[in-house]
């Protein structure tokens, strides 16, 4: 079976976003958002994606270590779709760890 538009919201609450751009998968967006890599294996490029809500603002950041006092910044902006696809070009360090920040 193929899910060809999926969708949910629970009133007084976060709307669940639903996305369900790869086929046999759905993700669903609550009151936190999800980031996620993705690739084939030894493929590239790879894309960083962020599922959030549209209109909150993001930046994105990675770092070559969790504890580095050092975070470059590789994109920042607010959703317009529930999902931002970050290509492989915005990132600098060979080994990565990202982190997102909402902002106002």
């Amino acid at each position: 079976m193929r899910v060809l538009d999926a969708g949910a919201w629970q009133p007084g609450e976060y709307a669940r976003a639903v996305d369900h751009h790869r086929v046999g998968r759905v993700t669903v967006i609550a009151a936190e958002p999800l980031m996620e890599l993705l690739a084939a294996p030894g493929e590239s490029p790879r894309t960083l994606v962020i599922y959030g809500h549209i209109g909150q603002g993001y930046r994105v950041e990675e770092a070559s270590s969790m504890s580095s006092a050092l975070w470059s910044s590789i994109w920042t902006g607010a959703l317009t779709n529930l999902v931002q696809p970050i290509p492989e070009a915005s990132f600098t360090n060979p080994m990565r760890y990202f982190r997102a920040l909402e902002w106002p």
